[in-house]
């Protein structure tokens, strides 16, 4: 008997791309990014209700650049290693932009993305309860050829019940 092929994995794009693209970059650094969101495959997945269902983003992420392929700066001694660790993206001296943003790499033809999010759930039935207050990217860190993403909240909830409510009182 044959054996059952095993399929050939395909690319999965976080922006509708498969690899790096220049113009993709441009769009980016002329601050076009509500027009890259609109192919995000996460966003389209929650939509199509095909993956985290019930579960709603912190906010937009066309408010701020993807966070995916920086450029590392380069940490410490010199030599052909590239930096520290297995990240090859690690650069010397220049690792950003002539404004000092954090620059896309196009090593592996990897697509600069939306890959690090904040998602919240809440329970069936709850009046929103969890409101977000802020929420972005940080270019403080520069560690990672990820930048961090941030969310903040505000968790409404209401009053105790006070003993003399009728709730709070046994049956009898």
């Amino acid at each position: 008997p044959n054996p059952t092929p095993t399929p050939t994995p395909t690319p999965t794009p976080t922006l509708g791309l498969t690899q790096h693209d220049p113009d993709q970059v441009r769009l980016i650094d002329a601050g076009q990014l509500g027009k890259l969101a609109l192919d995000d495959q996460l966003r389209a997945e929650i939509a199509g209700s095909r993956a985290f269902h019930g579960f709603v983003e912190a906010g937009d992420i066309a408010s701020f650049a993807p966070t995916y392929k920086l450029l590392v700066p380069k940490l410490g001694g010199g030599g052909g290693g590239g930096g520290i660790g297995r990240c090859s993206t690690r650069v010397g001296p220049v690792w950003h932009d002539a404004q000092g943003k954090r620059a896309y790499s196009a090593e592996k033809n990897r697509v600069p993305a939306w890959c690090d999010r904040v998602l919240s759930h809440e329970l069936d039935g709850s009046s929103r309860k969890l409101v977000c207050t802020g929420f972005g990217r940080s270019d403080a860190l520069v560690t990672s050829d990820h930048a961090p993403v941030y969310a903040s909240y505000d968790l409404r909830i209401p009053p105790p019940i006070k003993q003399e409510e009728p709730l709070y009182q046994a049956r009898q």
